[in-house]
Parts: structure tokens; C-alpha cells; sequence
């Protein structure tokens, strides 16, 4: 079976925030790619087609914060499934490369 994924996903477990319209809420990052992430344990949950902004904290990067806006895919077993609708280039390169250095750390 082929794999639909076009980009490389990074498991972590990584502090998320997001923003509803109306709300704004904390969850665990449970992988990211640069088309998406998945998270678990919210603090507000999320109905499927919601639309959000997520902010991410990566210390020690040129941009220290990453942002993009998108939408609940799937909602299951606890995990909450987030479509990138908008996420810039650079900040797309600058999240690629800090989770990449984050899971080799792990590994060593």
C-alpha cells in the first residue's frame, strides 16, 4: 500500500496552543509534519471542521514561535487531527529542521 503523506512526520511530545473564534485552549503534540499534526489531552475540545490557529514554541530558533492557521480533520480515541490550511514557507523549513534536530537528540 502506497502512503498518502507528502511530507515527513516528527513524533514528539511538545506543548501546543490553539485558537478558535471564540475560545483558545493548550494540548500535547503528539507528531507534526509541515501538511499537518495530530494532538491529544485538550483542554477545549475540537468538532470536526473547526477552524484554528496553532502556535507552536520552539526555543532557540531563529523564529521561536510557529504559527498556522488550520482545520480539525478527525476527532477519535483521544486524538484530534489538524489540517495546515496556511502555513508560510519559511516557517514550514524553520519547524522541519527544529523538530528533525529535536528527534535526533532523543535518539542519542
Amino acid at each position: 500500500m502506497k502512503s498518502r503523506r507528502r511530507a515527513l512526520r516528527f513524533s514528539c511530545n511538545h506543548i501546543v496552543r490553539y485558537k478558535t473564534a471564540y475560545d483558545a485552549g493548550e494540548a500535547i503534540l503528539i507528531n507534526v509534519s509541515t501538511g499537518g499534526c495530530a494532538f491529544q489531552q485538550l483542554s477545549l475540545p475540537l468538532p470536526l471542521q473547526d477552524k484554528i490557529l496553532i502556535s507552536i514554541a520552539m526555543p532557540g530558533c531563529v523564529n521561536p514561535v510557529f504559527e498556522a492557521q488550520g482545520i480539525v480533520v478527525r476527532v477519535d480515541d483521544g486524538c484530534t487531527a489538524i489540517h495546515f490550511s496556511l502555513v508560510e514557507p519559511d516557517d514550514q523549513i524553520h519547524m522541519r529542521n527544529y523538530f528533525s534536530k529535536q528527534m535526533q537528540k532523543t535518539r542519542k
